[in-house]
């Protein structure tokens, strides 16, 4: 899962940049897609990672994979606290947004019901909308109605709601991480910023901006968590008066970053690293051997020491690590284990545990090219698991 953890970090630095670099600039339209993008972009970049390849002339021996699982139940325990941690935060928010759902329900059933030029309108103690429901407050009067209507029917029509549900889904399962709820603020700011776009089209601003502070003093009326409504006027009225702010080099940022990411992704083939070529500009090492290298005992001996040298890392035990690391090395002349490097991995305490136990190891029997001693490369995916329930 070190990609969820990965997907997090760059989600919780694009989301803070996004907030204060974005949110209050730039195109509404636009900004109102990349900050419900942005969840699903990072999720992306982290989950369905890229296969990098490069090419070389030598030819690669690769042995049989060490399955390499821990025995003791510290990392279990660890690894299971932290998803009863995980799935009781997923379960209140899950709770606190199905009541908010009843509430919009009950809000509704409770409201006097108008029709205002073909409109069915609800008349409660707020102003708001979800979905085609456009809820009226009874303290506006009703020649007041007009802009309010207005307001909360572009809502409706431009499906804001379906963006704060979308923002609620992100919630329940990031309810940790603070960027999405950055996010989810700039994207209530923004819907208010496109709604009185649309009100400004066919109302002057003047007339418009007394209607918003008439609303100002009517503050006590409450709010419904999934719902549109009259809110942060006084910013709202200040941006309606200002030009609008370039945010191109904050646009720019973003996929800067997405780009950024990559660089921190890893992924095995499913053929593993048979299929994927590795980069040694050594071309010492002969590429059909008539006989391969073996480990002194057979490959069994060799599993037998690699289980018993091999340390899980207590770092990567405590973030839930694991993976194959394929570790790549030159079988010398004289059978000494040389070259040692790992070409993938999912974390860098994998590897820098997998290089240690390879350096280790005792000579092996060296390859043979025409009854001669030769170097071999190869490859030993190693392959680190936690225990399972």
């Amino acid at each position: 899962m070190h990609w969820f953890l990965e997907f997090n970090i760059f989600l919780f630095v694009a989301g803070i940049l996004a907030y204060f670099l974005i949110h209050n600039r730039g195109i509404h339209k636009v900004n109102r897609w990349l900050f419900l993008s942005l969840p699903l972009l990072f999720f992306g970049l982290s989950y369905f990672q890229p296969i990098y390849e490069t090419t070389q002339n030598i030819a690669v021996v690769t042995l049989p994979t060490v399955d390499l699982s821990i025995p003791f139940e510290t990392s279990e325990s660890i690894f299971n606290n932290l998803w009863l941690v995980y799935f009781v935060g997923a379960s209140i928010m899950t709770f606190f947004i199905s009541k908010a759902i009843i509430s919009i329900v009950s809000l509704k059933r409770s409201a006097k019901i108008e029709t205002v030029k073909g409109k069915t309108i609800y008349v409660g103690n707020t102003t708001a909308s979800f979905f085609g429901w456009i809820f009226i407050s009874e303290d506006i009067a009703q020649n007041e109605w007009g802009l309010a209507i207005e307001h909360e029917a572009a809502h409706a029509k431009q499906l804001h709601s379906f963006d704060r549900m979308i923002v609620s889904l992100f919630q329940i399962v990031l309810w940790f991480n603070p960027a999405i709820y950055l996010l989810k603020k700039a994207i209530i700011e923004n819907h208010e910023y496109l709604a009185d776009e649309s009100v400004l089209k066919s109302n002057d601003k003047k007339t418009y901006g007394n209607f918003l502070l008439a609303q100002k003093m009517r503050s006590h009326q409450p709010t419904y968590h999934l719902t549109s409504n009259m809110s942060n006027l006084k910013l709202r009225i200040m941006k309606m008066n200002q030009r609008k702010k370039s945010a191109l080099f904050a646009y720019l940022l973003v996929p800067a970053l997405a780009l950024g990411s990559l660089s921190f992704t890893y992924i095995e083939t499913a053929s593993g690293v048979e299929e994927t070529a590795l980069t040694d500009m050594n071309n010492d090492p002969v590429e059909d051997p008539d006989v391969f290298p073996s480990f002194k005992g057979g490959a069994e001996k060799m599993m037998s020491f690699l289980s018993n040298e091999i340390k899980y890392p207590k770092k990567a035990v405590e973030s839930n690590v694991e993976g194959k690391v394929f570790v790549s090395m030159i079988i010398a002349e004289n059978g000494e284990v040389t070259s040692v490097e790992a070409v993938k991995s999912p974390d860098e305490s994998l590897s820098q545990e997998a290089v240690r136990v390879i350096r280790s190891m005792p000579a092996w029997n060296p390859g043979e090219k025409d009854g001669k001693k030769v170097k071999v490369k190869m490859v030993l995916p190693i392959k680190f698991a936690l225990p399972k329930e």
